[in-house]
C-alpha cells in the first residue's frame, strides 16, 4: 500500500490494481497458460504507474492463522459484538454478500462478530430511497432489539445501489445513537454519483427498466428525479454526514462494470463531458463527500479491480452486467480482498477496541 495522501479527494491518486489472474505462489510446475498470464501481467504493468500492484503478486500468508484454529488475542466473550450490516443491491437477495461474512468469520474468529444480512428490501429495490431507508433502519433496530445485541462497533457492507441506501441510514435521526458506534465501510460498485455517465447501450436499458417497472430508484440514480440536479435525492445526499463517520473506508470498483460508472463507484470526479453544467454539479457532489475527511482520521482507500471471464462474447460481459455482479459471484477475489485488505481493519478493532487510528487525514490507496 502506498503512503497516505493528505488529499482525500486527489484523483490523481494511484489505487491498488486486484486482479483474478494468478495462480497459487509455489506450483511443482510452470503450464503454458501460467507463462501467457505472466507474459500479459508484464505487458499491463507496463502501462500502470508503478504504485500499482497485481493481488495475485502477493504472498499466500496474509492471515493472521489458519482458518478454524484458536487464535490467542482474538477470543473474547458472545458480548458485547461488532454488527456488521450487509445490504445487496438492485433486486438482489439477502445472501448476495453471504460469502464476504463467511471469509470475514473464518479469518477471525473469535472477534465476536455479528451479522444481520438485510432482506426488508428485497421485494423493494425499484421503490423511493426514503422508503428503502426507512425499512433498513427499522431492520437494523429490530434485529439488534430481537436478538438483544450490546453493540459496541457497527460496520456497513453494500453492493450497488445497497450502499445509496447505507448512506441514507447513516442519517436517519433514529442512528443517531449508533453514529459513535461506526468502524468500517465496504462499498462494492456503489453508484455515490449516480448513474448518468453510463454507457449509451446501458443507459438506453435503465431507461427502459425504469419505464417498465416504474422504479423511482433508477429514477434518482440517473439524478432524474428534480428538473433542478441540486435538488435531486443524490445531491441532497452528498450533502449529509457519511464516510466521515467511518475510521475506514473502502470503495471498489472495476472498469469492466458498465452499470456503475467508475468514477462514480470511486467516488472522483469525471473526466469530462458535453454537459458542463453536469460536471460541475458532479465535482460539488465529490467535494461534498470527501471533503469533510480531511478533519476527521477517517482512512479511505480505493481499489481498482478486473477480473478475468472465460469468455468475452457473453452477453453479460458485453454489456457490462458480469463486471458488476463480478464481486458477489467469484469466490477467489472475495477471499483475497477480504483477507488482504478488510482482516486487517476488523482485526485492529477486534484486537483493542479502546484503540484509535491515527489522527492525522488518510487516504491510503
Amino acid at each position: 500500500m502506498e503512503p497516505p495522501s493528505k488529499e482525500p479527494y486527489n484523483d490523481s491518486e494511484a489505487m491498488d490494481a486486484v486482479d483474478l489472474l494468478g495462480v497459487p505462489a509455489v506450483r511443482p510446475a510452470i503450464s503454458s497458460h501460467q507463462l501467457l498470464v505472466g507474459e500479459a501481467k508484464d505487458l499491463i504493468r507496463n502501462d500502470l504507474p508503478s504504485s500499482w500492484r497485481f493481488l495475485s503478486d502477493s504472498p499466500c500468508n496474509f492471515l493472521p492463522a489458519p482458518y478454524f484454529s484458536s487464535v490467542e488475542g482474538y477470543h473474547s466473550s458472545s458480548r458485547p459484538v461488532h454488527l456488521v450490516v450487509c445490504v445487496h443491491g438492485l433486486e438482489g437477495l439477502h445472501l448476495d454478500l453471504r460469502m464476504f461474512s463467511v471469509y470475514l468469520k473464518l479469518a477471525l474468529p473469535g472477534a465476536s462478530l455479528t451479522f444481520l444480512k438485510s432482506k426488508r428490501n428485497e421485494q423493494n429495490t425499484n421503490n423511493d430511497f426514503h422508503l428503502m431507508i426507512e425499512a433498513l433502519v427499522a431492520e437494523i433496530i429490530e434485529f439488534i432489539k430481537e436478538k438483544e445485541l450490546d453493540v459496541e462497533h457497527l460496520s456497513f457492507v453494500g453492493h450497488s445501489l445497497g450502499n445509496i441506501i447505507i448512506r441514507g441510514a447513516l442519517a436517519h435521526p433514529a442512528m443517531s445513537d449508533f453514529l459513535p458506534l461506526l468502524r468500517v465501510y465496504i462499498s462494492f460498485a456503489g453508484p455515490h454519483l449516480g448513474t448518468v455517465h453510463a454507457n449509451s447501450v446501458v443507459s438506453t436499458g435503465m431507461w427502459l427498466l425504469r419505464k417498465w417497472k416504474k422504479s423511482t430508484s433508477l429514477c434518482q440514480l440517473a439524478m432524474k428525479d428534480h428538473a433542478d440536479k441540486r435538488q435531486s435525492f443524490l445531491y441532497q445526499l452528498s450533502l449529509k454526514p457519511g464516510l466521515a463517520l467511518f475510521q475506514s473506508v473502502l470503495l471498489v470498483a472495476s472498469h469492466q462494470d458498465q452499470y456503475v460508472p467508475f468514477h462514480s463507484a470511486h467516488i472522483a470526479r469525471h473526466p469530462g463531458g458535453d454537459d458542463e453544467e453536469l460536471s460541475r454539479v458532479h465535482t460539488e457532489m465529490v467535494q461534498n463527500l470527501l471533503r469533510p475527511l480531511q478533519y476527521t482520521s477517517t482512512q479511505l482507500s480505493r481499489y481498482t479491480v478486473v477480473y478475468h471471464f472465460q469468455s468475452s462474447v457473453d452477453v453479460n460481459v458485453l454489456v457490462g452486467r458480469a463486471g458488476h455482479v463480478a464481486v458477489l459471484d467469484n469466490d477467489l477475489f472475495l477471499e483475497k480482498f477480504v483477507a488482504l485488505f478488510c482482516v486487517p481493519k476488523f482485526a485492529m478493532i477486534a484486537a483493542d477496541p479502546e484503540e484509535t487510528i491515527c489522527s492525522a487525514p488518510a487516504c491510503s490507496s
